[in-house]
């Protein structure tokens, strides 16, 4: 069954997985509605990523119902619906790499029919080395499983920006799409150079902790308290999906645009005139983003920033205490998980405008800003706790808004002023027997005063200790 939508060139089919695997050879429906070529898995699109869990959760569904005596008497297995782009004599699959790829393993591991697509993702080529050899490792009986009572839905468009309309709005079969895939997909295809969109594919899958970095710079760009927008619960998916897609879509391209970035730079006087000092990092983390080329650059530049501090510790022109006191004490500390994170996209902020000469000194006083809450709530410090920390005044009638402390100084020096002169009150509940309280406080001593005892309970005087074990690591 095959129809056709004439004024945007969208075919839709409903076909068997027999008949997709052998699409190059045998057209599937006929005249204006044919669908025939060689699927193709575009440079830019996403690796496969499923593991054993996800590929052996599929095989026991197919088992299950083709093991059944009735099946004969069943609608066909439905295996989902598959975006394709027409390209020429090639069929990009633009949605369902993850499903395909997990039916040619199965069909190959099983001696039967299978189509022949590249791979050129290492990633992609890893994942389905490590698949193939699970099946091998369950040795899993396969035999029943027939390609032909397997059913799927074509969408085939050839225009490629209908096919992603298609792939942003679907949540097919695969993987869900996260908004990180999204804004992916959006940003590639705005390059219709095939050269240029290869080179920033290969860019995006190059970076680390991607996921992390986008979701540390939603924050950072909406928690700011002239344009205050919210950012939901980690655990509210879809609502961190939508945001995602709104806030890093970009504008629309328009000439010269693509490397504009936004950053302070300083004027020292010289006998000469001026110097300019630019930035280490040229891209301001709340600057307007545009489509493509601009915003990839843009996220690779913090994605830099997060690998320096928090991946690699071994960057030379950063100071080795400073991933010392990350190791002993930001990433050992429980109960804090949330502040945790508070404290790296703090972190974030300020090497992309300030660089790592002074990157110590600014962790301790922002450790000493951010980590607060710990110690002068009752007790568990949770998402929405930061939220409320950053809209609300300190003791002395100075709004908490450590993002913009850091994104509006002009300079590391006025930074380090703002939060030394932050101002709290600890408050000593919970802060006797094994509380995750307790430890949070004993952990701070620990490294700051190799010498010092367990507290006692009464923290009252945290504050001034803390300050005084943050000045005497920073002597000379």
């Amino acid at each position: 069954m095959t129809g056709a939508d004439q004024s945007t060139n969208i075919k839709v089919t409903s076909c068997t997985l027999t008949e997709l695997f052998r699409v190059a050879e045998n057209a599937i429906g006929d005249g204006n509605n044919k669908i025939q070529g060689q699927l193709t898995i575009p440079e830019y699109q996403r690796p496969y990523q499923w593991g054993a869990e996800e590929v052996h959760k599929l095989v026991k569904d197919l088992t299950n119902y083709f093991q059944k005596k009735e099946k004969n008497e069943k609608p066909m297995y439905y295996l989902g619906s598959v975006i394709l782009h027409q390209q020429g004599e090639a069929l990009n699959i633009i949605d369902g790499q993850q499903r395909i790829t997990t039916m040619a393993l199965i069909s190959k591991y099983a001696n039967q029919n299978c189509p022949a697509i590249r791979y050129k993702s290492p990633i992609s080529l890893s994942n389905i080395n490590n698949n193939y050899q699970s099946l091998n490792d369950k040795i899993v009986d396969l035999k029943d499983i027939d390609a032909s009572k397997i059913n799927l839905t074509l969408i085939v468009t050839e225009n490629e920006d209908d096919a992603y309309t298609f792939f942003e709005t679907q949540n097919t079969g695969g993987i869900r799409l996260s908004g990180v895939d999204i804004i992916k997909a959006h940003h590639l295809r705005t390059f219709k150079n095939e050269h240029q969109r290869s080179h920033y594919a290969l860019l995006w899958e190059k970076q680390k902790s991607i996921n992390l970095v986008i979701f540390y710079l939603l924050k950072a760009r909406r928690w700011g308290l002239l344009k205050w927008q919210d950012v939901p619960h980690h655990k509210e998916e879809l609502k961190i999906k939508h945001a995602v897609i709104e806030e890093f879509s970009g504008e629309e391209k328009e000439e010269g645009k693509e490397g504009k970035a936004y950053q302070t730079v300083a004027f020292a006087s010289t006998p000469d005139g001026f110097q300019v000092q630019y930035p280490q990092y040229r891209f301001f983390i709340r600057q307007p983003l545009v489509k493509g080329q601009n915003f990839i650059e843009y996220l690779e530049s913090f994605c830099d920033i997060y690998r320096r501090l928090f991946i690699n510790q071994e960057d030379k022109e950063i100071r080795q205490e400073f991933y010392t006191f990350n190791k002993e004490l930001i990433s050992r500390v429980d109960g804090t998980a949330y502040l945790k994170e508070f404290f790296e996209v703090a972190m974030l902020c300020y090497v992309h405008r300030f660089g790592v000469m002074h990157i110590l000194e600014a962790a301790f006083w922002i450790f000493r800003f951010s980590y607060s809450i710990r110690v002068t709530q009752k007790k568990t410090v949770r998402e929405s706790s930061i939220r409320a920390f950053i809209r609300k005044e300190d003791i002395n009638g100075r709004k908490q808004s450590l993002f913009d402390y850091i994104l509006q100084g002009v300079c590391h020096e006025q930074v380090i002023f703002d939060l030394k002169n932050f101002k709290y009150e600890p408050n000593s509940d919970n802060t006797k027997g094994n509380t995750v309280k307790k430890r949070f406080v004993d952990n701070v001593f620990n490294y700051f005063y190799k010498d010092k005892k367990e507290s006692d309970g009464d923290i009252s005087k945290f504050d001034e200790e803390l300050i005084k074990g943050i000045n005497d690591k920073l002597k000379p």
